[in-house]
């Protein structure tokens, strides 16, 4: 089984605040967890290195749809940039 993290942790890991993760996974940023026996939610470290690239993205003044688009790029790289809803220059 592969290293899962609480959402305490994945909050230190990533930089990201436990109210922010809460909202990115309702605004589908991030996908929905697995939970526990307990209820809690459990995240891997692909969720660590997702919300690092979300955190990085704000940071850098990108609005949340642009991250959004960007997110939808690296999860289906065989699509066409032109499916994102941008024209190829």
């Amino acid at each position: 089984m592969s290293v899962t993290f609480s959402i305490d942790t994945l909050s230190r890991l990533s930089g990201v605040n436990v109210e922010t993760i809460r909202y990115y996974e309702r605004v589908e940023l991030l996908s929905a967890p697995l939970r526990g026996d307990n209820g809690y939610r459990l995240y891997d470290a692909s969720a660590v290195q997702r919300l690092t690239f979300v955190r990085r993205g704000r940071e850098l003044g990108f609005p949340v749809e642009e991250i959004r688009k960007l997110l939808e790029l690296a999860d289906h790289p065989e699509h066409p940039c032109a499916s994102c809803g941008r024209g190829g220059g």
